[in-house]
């Protein structure tokens, strides 16, 4: 599924989608799957996780944050050694996200 979602234009398809797994994909590709999937009007719940070792995580997350319909997610961050910041507020509409995990290793 990882590369079928990298290699494929996300479209009117993909409308019906409600959840989405992604293994092992790395910090690039990551941002730019987050960006099309504000496209999904159905999509409920993400599991992400990642590669790359990601110093600055302040755009992954509020991209996630940002996704309209997302009520849950799951992301793990594999070799990350950064302190955390989740923003408080981007003056921006209240997340939907209900069951929130993240997992640093």
């Amino acid at each position: 599924m990882n590369k079928l979602l990298i290699s494929f234009q996300i479209d009117r398809s993909f409308n019906n989608l409600q959840s989405i797994r992604i293994d092992n994909i790395p910090k690039d590709k990551l941002i730019s799957l987050l960006v099309h999937l504000s496209e999904l009007p159905c999509l409920h719940a993400l599991n992400i996780q990642t590669t790359d070792s990601i110093e600055d995580l302040n755009q992954i997350y509020q991209l996630i944050f940002s996704l309209p319909k997302l009520k849950s997610n799951e992301l793990y961050l594999c070799g990350c050694e950064c302190s955390i910041s989740i923003p408080v507020s981007n003056n921006t509409k209240i997340s939907p996200i209900e069951y929130l995990k993240i997992g640093h290793s």
